[in-house]
């Protein structure tokens, strides 16, 4: 049966005392900045009183020197001694033991040095697990299944973690190889802090109490990305008894913990923790991109395209005071916009959505309106570039001789090219108005007749052939009228930049104007472009 697990955290006015207790399937990660106190909030969760005993911290600032050689002891002793830093800490005051000891009076800024007693404790755990397993086997004529002590189960989890290397476990002391072609070995101190860290957490967490509570402060620390969630996976599933605990402001690493309880932690004014827990949003946006919104100080726009799309570079030079964060289609970007304006309680941002113009009609353009999606003026983020301002400060920086008859040219192959393709235009933009208003159907009526009257009501007043009169109207309009910016709104044709920059002596023109928008002059051309893009 899966654990269910209950953790109590600081009470705030969201979250006030007996409203302050998150539920998890045995991992929270506390999701916060720099500054936000996360270090001390893992030290007040582990100090709680019903949770002093049974909680085991990791810190983020601990001494990874490595033993050369230890001394088994006192298996009871080597284990308050790591747990509670004293090898005689009484059961009745482990947490003053745990804080003046373990943590030296300083539990929020100490570097933890405890790795020799982590060592000794695995050592002393092993040295009696061997001598209870030779006792009990000299008094049975049947053969015992030898134990499995906790170095031995370190010693799997580390070299399924490290695959090309081993551990020599034995004569107290620890050593390692390469496996491929017998390499030499090498003593554990000479380990890299890759693999002593490894080590050392994976002793931490197999050494934890039993049904307890393990909180780890920056656990990606020291270990490449390309460990950390295998590593983190197997430890979670070896000690499935516990409720893990991360403090980490690793966004990477916060999206790795699939299905945890996510809590944001967003500031600690020296008295309170300001946090809340993250919604489940797979559905409207991936979760490392959600943390990484979360986490954001600027408002959102959410645009269409990737990281890499023509999109994302003009938009992020056109909003530079927001966090322009690309979705891919415009389905996904109306999503978002949604959700995230529903959770502006918890984040305090403002949302916004832009996307392509395409062929919308004018009441879907009012509809993603009242939905905070803006809808450009022109048909695609390209047409921002072929702007006949813009096209002239590119023509100046390229010393074009005649500047006046090549925009002539320019704005000649546009409207020339519409009217070629004006059956395509007129028909994608009815085609996408047809679309919208059968969206409109009314699915709630009961019974067959009364959905097919509905249905045929619905289609009787969609005059496609009125539609399509009315559109090729507007269309010929443009054309005969040469009016150029009317023919950008309607008319989607990636082809156009090529076929312009033949005119500017630019075999890649697109290219060529990205960077220009990059370049000294690129403010001239954002001051252009801003005069047609959304305003928020």
């Amino acid at each position: 049966m899966p654990h269910s697990f209950e953790l109590e955290l600081p009470p705030n006015a969201s979250h006030p005392e007996g409203q302050n207790t998150i539920q998890s399937n045995g991992v929270i990660v506390v999701i916060g900045a720099n500054g936000t106190g996360k270090t001390r909030l893992g030290s007040w969760i582990e100090f709680r009183p019903a949770n002093v005993e049974h909680c085991h911290r990791v810190a983020a600032q601990k001494s990874l020197t490595f033993p050369s050689r230890v001394s088994p002891i006192d298996v009871v002793k080597a284990q308050a001694g790591l747990l509670f830093g004293h090898e005689d800490a009484p059961p009745q005051n482990f947490g003053v033991y745990k804080t003046g000891h373990r943590w030296a009076g300083k539990p929020d800024t100490i570097l933890l040095d405890d790795f020799q007693r982590l060592v000794v404790y695995l050592f002393s755990e092993e040295t009696q697990s061997n001598e209870e397993y030779k006792r009990k086997q000299k008094g049975s004529v049947a053969r015992i299944e030898p134990p499995v002590s906790r170095l031995d189960r370190l010693k799997l989890i580390w070299e399924r973690t490290l695959p090309q290397r081993e551990l020599i476990i034995g004569g107290a002391k620890v050593e390692t190889r390469t496996k491929a072609g017998g390499g030499a070995t090498y003593r554990a101190e000479e380990m890299s802090d890759g693999e002593r860290v490894i080590f050392y957490l994976i002793g931490q967490v197999l050494s934890a109490p039993t049904d307890g509570i393990i909180i780890v402060d920056e656990p990606e620390l020291h270990l490449h990305r390309s460990v950390q969630a295998k590593l983190w996976d197997e430890l979670e599933a070896e000690r499935a008894d516990c409720l893990f605990v991360y403090l980490t402001h690793d966004l990477d690493f916060a999206a790795s913990r699939i299905n945890s309880t996510k809590i944001w932690l967003k500031e600690f004014d020296g008295t309170t923790w300001q946090w809340d827990v993250l919604p489940a949003v797979a559905d409207a946006i991936p979760e490392d991109l959600f943390l990484e919104i979360v986490g954001s100080r600027k408002p959102i726009l959410f645009i269409e395209g990737e990281r890499a799309s023509l999109d994302y570079f003009t938009f992020t030079h056109l909003y530079p005071g927001w966090t322009v964060t690309p979705l891919g289609g415009c389905g996904r970007v109306l999503n978002a916009t949604q959700t995230f304006e529903s959770l502006k309680k918890l984040h305090g941002l403002t949302c916004r959505g832009i996307i392509d113009r395409d062929a919308r009609s004018k009441e879907e353009i009012d509809y993603l309106k009242g939905k905070q999606v803006a809808v450009l003026q022109f048909a695609e983020v390209e047409n921002l570039y072929l702007l006949e301002e813009v096209l002239r400060i590119a023509a100046k920086e390229l010393f074009i001789a005649e500047i006046e008859e090549t925009i002539a040219k320019a704005k000649d192959i546009v409207v020339s090219d519409l009217a070629k393709d004006r059956e395509l235009v007129v028909s994608r933009i009815v085609a996408r108005t047809i679309e919208q208003r059968l969206v409109t159907f009314d699915s709630k009526a009961l019974g067959a007749d009364k959905l097919a009257d509905n249905l045929k009501t619905l289609l009787a007043s969609i005059d496609v052939a009125a539609l399509y009169g009315q559109v090729g109207a507007s269309v010929d309009a443009a054309i005969n009228a040469r009016d150029y910016n009317e023919a950008l709104r309607l008319y989607a044709n990636k082809g156009l930049g090529v076929r312009i920059g033949a005119l500017f002596g630019q075999k890649d023109f697109p290219d060529y104007l990205r960077r220009l928008l990059a370049s000294p002059s690129g403010k001239e051309v954002l001051e252009m472009m801003r005069k047609y893009a959304p305003e928020f």
